[in-house]
């Protein structure tokens, strides 16, 4: 049994960055950008088409919007291995620019810089429906995750190795802990734990439901008592221990935003002794401040922007004079999250360079000499002392990771089977963090017959991409309620089990289910797999090809597949036992394939509003059907044997097979995805709402 691919694989792809703008308009300066229309609206509502070219270099701009994309890099994106002069791939450049009224001399939207290359400048916002609008917002869900999603849209990318891989084992739970414990029983979201120097007080971070507001909350480690120290109306964020019982945190006032600190008082549990410290940045609302040891002056980390890296400051309170302690790379995030000794003398750092990847730092505050202690290929939410000897951060693997001082070494210290976000070792060796996720998906069932709406899995972590089998009777979907995103299964009336024993979190873009029932095929990180339901044998891709939108055929013994070859995408076939072959007669612009029967055919092109339904053995009798958006994704469209489903916006929309004209089968869909059984008597999408985020606790077992 294999259960992961062995190379690695590109993963950043024109295509992938396509599918993360296209769902939405957005705005960058005064001008609106439609991907779907291929169109920019000017601030004089003069409507200028764009062209695939500039498409791409908006993108490849988009993607790296904080640092300078060199002109070799855009000439790739664009020509690939076509032979082309830089002044060619100048003058693309040069026509994204006309489309902004933009010129080299101005530089308003786009910047180039000698010996770098080019970057967008121009702001950008998101153009959405409330319910996109909660998962980028831009000021009040700027945490955890979520830091890689402000301004700019994010291709997050998993590595692995056969080598790395075979050294991992996978164990839900460790024998040395007892099993996690819910210590928070707030409804929203709980994050940035941080422990007194006695640990008896844990302050955190906490976001009520429905509420777009942060407040400071303290709990008391030996009776578990919960206090609010924030008031109610107060946008208070990352409050962190400095020494003794005095924190810090930043505060947030309409434009206005300071570091405080505040004394805690052990004995009332209020705060008294509030002062003013140093300005931070709306803008950063991430941003931590931790006071130096001797009270005089103060650490914080600000970004002056939402595309601006975050740098670290060492402040004097005598002076009232600021300094950078370290330069921050040239892109990514920055020096994003830091903490301090318990002495002082170190702070470890997390720096994010290109979005999908984290270093983990140690500064010695005294030499200033750093170190690189780790390089983990996810995003990190915090990093936080054990006393003065060690650090505790959670690695791509979900492990919570200790590293040594002394001995200049890493463990594992626990392998939950939760997803793990801030974790905290206590002195004790007892373990706190945060699990959950702060936008969840459920698995959503609309009832065709009886127009009713019920929830079929729902917990409070991701459930996403759905796959019903054709009799209805079985339900494949994606979820990483243990921890890591696995393949789970479901029969009628039986318990759900992951078909999957994923080490590493992957990036799961197709999942369908065989017309047969007994496979279930898909794509991730560029890779297809096939898994045979009851052995859970897999297949993986050995090809170092990208690969996506993979469809069954009717026979369940092959499936359709997208593979990107010479910067182009085509279809191919891949059968069972991994062979391959070229399909025959159908369109040479072909994303996406739906087989009906070996002679009706469904084809996408993410280039063309709208799909073809191809008839007969030669591929010659075609319809075109014009659609408002394309069907760039597996999961816009559902084919049965009498019809095609597929979804425009909020809509779900019936074709017939023999019809001209679809009808409205649904008008206020939530979700991007459907899958039906063969029968259509009901359908299952995506729901994404706000989730929830809580402290876990896992105790050290002691023996007698």
């Amino acid at each position: 049994m294999s259960e992961w691919p062995t190379e690695n694989t590109e993963l950043i792809d024109e295509q992938e960055l396509y599918d993360d703008w296209v769902s939405h308009p957005i705005r960058i300066g005064d001008y609106l950008i439609n991907f779907n229309d291929k169109t920019v609206t000017t601030p004089t509502k003069e409507v200028r088409n764009i062209t695939p070219n500039s498409i791409r270099l908006l993108l490849l701009l988009l993607h790296n919007a904080n640092t300078y994309v060199s002109l070799q890099d855009i000439h790739k994106f664009i020509y690939g291995n076509q032979y082309k002069d830089d002044s060619s791939t100048r003058k693309q450049v040069t026509a994204l620019r006309k489309l902004f009224d933009d010129t080299d001399k101005e530089k308003r939207f786009i910047e180039n810089k000698l010996g770098h290359g080019y970057r967008l400048v121009a702001p950008v916002d998101f153009i959405e429906d409330e319910k996109q609008r909660r998962s980028r917002d831009k000021y009040y869900w700027a945490a955890g995750a979520a830091l890689f999603s402000l301004g700019v849209a994010v291709v997050l990318g998993w590595w692995w190795t056969a080598k790395q891989l075979a050294s991992q084992n996978y164990i839900e739970q460790s024998d040395d802990y007892a099993r996690p414990v819910p210590v928070s029983h707030f409804k929203g979201i709980e994050n940035y734990p941080s422990i007194s120097d006695d640990q008896r007080w844990l302050l955190f971070n906490h976001k009520p439901e429905g509420k777009d507001l942060w407040q400071i909350y303290v709990r008391d480690m030996v009776s578990g008592e919960l206090t609010q120290l924030s008031i109610d109306s107060s946008y208070e964020r990352i409050p962190k221990w400095s020494y003794g019982h005095t924190f810090v945190f930043s505060r947030f006032d309409g434009n206005d935003c300071h570091f405080y600190a505040a004394d805690f008082s052990p004995l009332t549990k209020k705060v008294s002794n509030e002062r003013k410290l140093v300005e931070c940045s709306k803008k950063s609302p991430n941003a931590q401040g931790h006071m130096w040891e001797d009270g005089t002056g103060m650490y914080f980390n600000r970004a002056n922007s939402v595309n601006d890296p975050f740098v670290i400051y060492s402040y004097s309170f005598a002076t009232q004079k600021s300094w950078p302690i370290a330069s921050p790379p040239p892109s990514g995030k920055g020096d994003y999250f830091f903490s301090v000794s318990e002495n002082g003398k170190y702070l470890a750092v997390l720096r994010n360079k290109n979005w999908s990847q984290t270093e983990v730092w140690m500064y010695d505050t005294t030499t200033w000499e750093t170190e690189l202690i780790d390089t983990v290929n996810a995003v990190l939410h915090t990093v936080e002392w054990v006393v003065n000897q060690s650090i505790v951060y959670r690695n791509d693997f979900n492990e919570i990771m200790k590293y040594d001082l002394k001995d200049r070494k890493r463990n594992v210290v626990l392998r939950p089977a939760l997803p793990v976000y801030a974790p905290l070792l206590l002195k004790s060796e007892d373990i706190i963090y945060t699990s959950g996720s702060y936008f969840k998906s459920d698995l959503v069932k609309h009832d065709l017959q009886h127009s009713k709406v019920t929830k079929v899995e729902s917990s409070s972590y991701d459930d996403f991409l759905p796959a019903v089998s054709r009799d209805g009777q079985s339900l494949a979907w994606v979820s990483n309620r243990t921890g890591v995103f696995q393949i789970w299964f479901k029969s009628e009336g039986k318990k759900a089990l992951p078909l999957t024993n994923l080490k590493r979190n992957l990036k799961f873009t197709d999942l369908s289910i065989s017309p047969n029932g007994q496979f279930v095929g898909g794509t991730t990180n560029g890779k297809w797999f096939i898994i045979e339901i009851n052995s859970r044998e897999i297949l993986w891709s050995d090809s170092e090809l990208y690969y996506k939108n993979f469809q069954w055929r009717h026979d369940s013994q092959s499936a359709y597949l997208a593979v990107k070859h010479m910067e182009q995408w085509k279809q191919v076939i891949v059968d069972i036992n991994g062979q391959y072959s070229e399909p025959k007669n159908l369109p040479t612009d072909a994303f996406i394939v739906a087989e009906v029967s070996e002679s009706l055919h469904y084809v996408a092109s993410f280039q063309t509003n709208g799909f073809w339904r191809v008839k007969a053995d030669n591929g010659k009798e075609q319809s075109f059907f014009e659609t408002d958006q394309t069907i760039n994704k597996t999961g816009r469209w559902c084919v049965t044997d009498k019809a095609i489903y597929y979804i425009q916006g909020d809509k779900v929309l019936r074709l017939g097979h023999e019809e001209q004209e679809p009808i409205e089968i649904e008008n206020k869909l939530v979700g991007s995805r459907i899958t039906l059984p063969n029968d259509e008597s009901w359908f299952i999408s995506t729901q994404t709402i706000e989730g929830e985020v809580d402290l876990i606790e896992q105790v050290k077992i002691r023996s007698n």
